[in-house]
This record gives C-alpha cells, sequence and structure tokens, in this order.
C-alpha cells in the first residue's frame, strides 16, 4: 500500500491526476479510501492505495517536475467567494451589488 499525504487547496481529482497521471482513478481512489469524489480533503490527509498509474508517463512528469495541482477553494482564493474571471464590460454585463458597486453620492 503506497501511502499519500494530500497539501491545503487538493480535491481527490488533483490527487488521482497527480498519482495515477489520469482523471480515471478518482472514483478508485474515493472508494479505497471511503470518500466521496467531491470530499473536502484538507491539509495532511493521508490517503493509501495499491493502484498503479493509468498514464505513468504524465504521473512521471508531475513527480519529476515537483507539481502538485491544488484546485480546491482553498487554493484559489483562502476559502471566501472566488472572484468572477475578467471578461466583457458594460451595462448589459454587470450585476448589481457585485460588479457594479451603487453608492450615496456625498453632499
Amino acid at each position: 500500500m503506497r501511502k499519500i499525504r494530500t497539501l491545503s487547496g487538493q480535491t481527490l481529482a488533483d490527487v488521482a491526476v497527480r498519482e495515477s497521471g489520469s482523471l480515471e482513478a478518482l472514483f478508485d481512489l474515493a472508494g479505497d479510501n471511503g470518500l466521496s469524489v467531491t470530499d473536502a480533503l484538507g491539509d495532511g490527509l493521508e490517503l493509501e492505495t495499491d493502484r498503479e498509474a493509468i498514464r505513468p508517463e504524465t504521473a512521471g512528469f508531475f513527480g519529476r517536475n515537483g507539481i502538485f495541482p491544488a484546485t480546491g477553494r482553498e487554493a484559489v482564493d483562502g476559502g471566501g467567494t472566488v472572484e468572477p474571471p475578467p471578461g466583457p464590460e458594460g451595462i448589459g454585463y454587470w450585476v448589481i451589488g457585485s460588479t457594479f458597486k451603487v453608492t450615496k453620492k456625498k453632499t
């Protein structure tokens, strides 16, 4: 059994891709560890697997280059709200209270 320790911001999908080279391992990794594919992992959770990499060349690339994907909310913005990506501008795209702020004029 191989042990895998998670990092802050990692999802089970991130771990599956890094360790097996493919998202195909997601459900097996979840089942092996009694988790749901959408469970929050947290920093330092120890997972176990005895499965071989599905795409060893991809898993090897992540390993050789020290790449640890972390796409969870904590990785994006510290767990708060996610800002929308930059995109079209103008009144047709603005949302009141979010991207379009209404303020009272000071007199």
